[in-house]
């Protein structure tokens, strides 16, 4: 890719980081920004200049162009901007995101969550920026986690992710912005299949409930994919995504259990195995996955108002009973002491609760209801 070419990275965490030095190692110019209310993440990299990388894309020192906390530094001259952080704190970003915006700017979001509608309703509401083009990924690209400040480890990357733009019409748009750097992006039917494909919502919600002793006794100290989904487990977690699967079949789409995902995504990492169960333990990149140490984890807090529930949400809309997810759901809540469902992206918020499963999917094709 041209040297000349500048991205923006929204999100100094593990994924984040690794993305901007992953990207910088593909030739592009790079801005990294993160929240003011997290300056701290932000100054060894600032100080050392760049992004010390390990791991799967091999070791490299990424040299940035700039890290900041300004949001107008992060975006200036910037063509693609990436948003890399958690479902729940993408409206913040949003917020300051959207004054800054410059016509024909192309923002990913890794992962969606369906967040793109939310985006762009608020880009639409300043009616300026006919020209933008807003889209989602399927999952984050990397297995990633911070080993210090300033040094990410990337421990593993998937196959291939699938991408949508909302409205669905602009989808070749985006994956030529994004797969020109990161070639590892295929197009999806719309956000919805983004969405429903992120298998997060089947490995985090039910184990993480299902293990609510170990995480709050131990803090963390056992391995999560390893230890934490056992037979009996994975069995839950397998009822959750039968119900997703009947949820993606209403709506059209080709569905991928989560035991195939596993084997589609990762035969690079040894994936192989008849159960989910056998499938995680041969993925060697899974005994490395991130443990929760509390039950306020990203795998609870993001996973269920931002994952869980809006495809129950959906799957009601369309006249699906989802019984284990929603008891997932409500244990949740009830775990934290904490209504998830009042924050979640149901079909209400989401502006599609009056319509049917071909309107869907014309409403997000076109983007007009």
């Amino acid at each position: 890719m041209s040297s000349n070419a500048k991205q923006a990275v929204i999100g100094a965490g593990g994924g984040g980081q690794v993305m901007a030095a992953h990207l910088a190692m593909s030739g592009v110019r790079v801005n990294l920004y993160e929240h003011p209310d997290f300056c701290h993440v932000v100054e060894p990299i600032k100080e050392q200049g760049g992004i010390y990388l390990t791991g799967v894309l091999g070791r490299y020192f990424a040299k940035l162009d700039a890290v900041t906390t300004d949001m107008d530094e992060a975006v200036s001259g910037a063509s693609v901007i990436h948003i890399v952080v958690p479902a729940f704190a993408q409206r913040k970003f949003f917020d300051l995101l959207v004054p800054r915006l410059r016509d024909g700017t192309t923002i990913i979001l890794h992962p969606g969550y369906l967040g793109s509608l939310l985006l762009w309703r608020m880009i639409e509401e300043r009616g300026a920026l006919s020209h933008c083009v807003v889209a989602e990924a399927q999952t984050m690209l990397y297995n990633s986690r911070n080993k210090d400040l300033g040094h990410a480890w990337a421990f593993g990357i998937k196959k291939y992710v699938q991408l949508s733009a909302f409205p669905a019409a602009n989808t070749p748009v985006a994956l030529d912005a994004v797969n020109a750097a990161l070639p590892y992006f295929v197009p999806a039917t719309n956000v919805l299949e983004t969405f429903l494909n992120n298998v997060a919502i089947v490995f985090h919600p039910a184990p993480s409930v299902l293990n609510t002793g170990l995480i709050e006794s131990t803090k963390g100290g056992f391995r999560y994919y390893w230890d934490g989904i056992t037979e009996s487990v994975a069995r839950v977690a397998e009822g959750v995504d039968e119900e997703r699967i009947r949820v993606i079949r209403a709506l059209g789409f080709e569905p991928i259990s989560s035991k195939q995902w596993l084997l589609n995504f990762y035969p690079h990492y040894g994936a192989k195995g008849d159960t989910l169960r056998e499938v995680i333990l041969s993925c060697t990149n899974y005994r490395d996955g991130a443990t929760p140490s509390h039950m306020k984890f990203t795998y609870i807090s993001q996973d269920v108002p931002y994952g869980i529930i809006p495809m129950i949400s959906i799957a009601e809309r369309l006249g699906i009973d989802v019984p284990m997810s929603r008891t997932i759901a409500n244990l949740a809540c009830y775990i934290n002491d904490t209504d998830y469902w009042r924050e979640a992206r149901t079909v209400e918020m989401l502006q599609m609760d009056r319509l049917g499963s071909a309107q869907i999917n014309d409403y997000l094709l076109s983007g007009v209801r």
